[in-house]
């Protein structure tokens, strides 16, 4: 049955089609927000009667829905991110630039403080993308003044499968610190560290939808 009502949708009737066949051997989710495909063009009231009719019989069910992100809460699956590992991974690929900010102003690097992050999902299952900020203590190493924080803000790719991260962008770093006479020093960098393999604008460009 083609999903439409006083007129000919050809490319809709091929897209129903696919959904029929497919049928046979899995569960179906058709994401659409096209009223021709509802009972009595509402979405509230599901697949519309002859639609319904038509699949009745079939072997797996078929879900409507009319957001992608309300696909995501129906499939959605709980995901564990190691802070630790994040914090350590965006040492290890920024390395360079950040040992050159923390020994420019004779520091050095020390323990980790704060994560925070917020993961999202992608168009591929296994990668989330990361927006994290990264707190790290540094110690003085001329013993004048107390320990400085390192606040790393920034962007990475989390593979769920291999729980490894990369294709790191930091976004912003900033040291802070009290001179021996109690006045607070705060140095902002905006520098753009971004693994050999993509650039800023492949990750800009990927489908982001947050996770709770």
């Amino acid at each position: 049955m083609p999903p439409s009502e006083d007129k000919e949708q050809f490319k809709d009737g091929v897209l129903w089609a696919d959904c029929v066949t497919l049928l046979q051997t899995d569960d179906v989710f058709l994401i659409t927000n096209d009223r021709a495909f509802y009972k009595e063009r509402d979405p509230k009231q599901g697949l519309a009667p002859a639609l319904a009719a038509e699949i009745s019989g079939a072997n797996h069910k078929l879900t409507l829905l009319e957001k992608l992100t309300d696909l995501l809460s129906e499939i959605k699956d709980g995901v564990v991110v190691d802070d630790i590992m994040l914090a350590r991974s965006f040492l290890v690929s920024q390395k360079k630039s950040i040992i050159d900010i923390v020994t420019r102003h004779d520091f050095e690097m020390g323990e980790i403080i704060v994560v925070q992050r917020r993961l999202f999902a992608t168009e591929n299952p296994r990668h989330l993308f990361v927006r994290f900020t990264i707190e790290y203590e540094c110690s003085d190493v001329t013993a004048t003044r107390g320990s400085a924080v390192l606040k790393v803000e920034g962007e990475c790719r989390y593979d769920v499968d291999n729980k490894t991260f990369d294709q790191f962008v930091t976004r912003g770093e900033e040291l802070r610190f009290h001179m021996p006479d109690g006045t607070h020093v705060e140095h902002d960098f905006m520098m753009i560290g971004v693994d050999l393999f993509i650039g800023h604008k492949n990750i800009e460009n990927i489908t982001r939808v947050e996770l709770e």
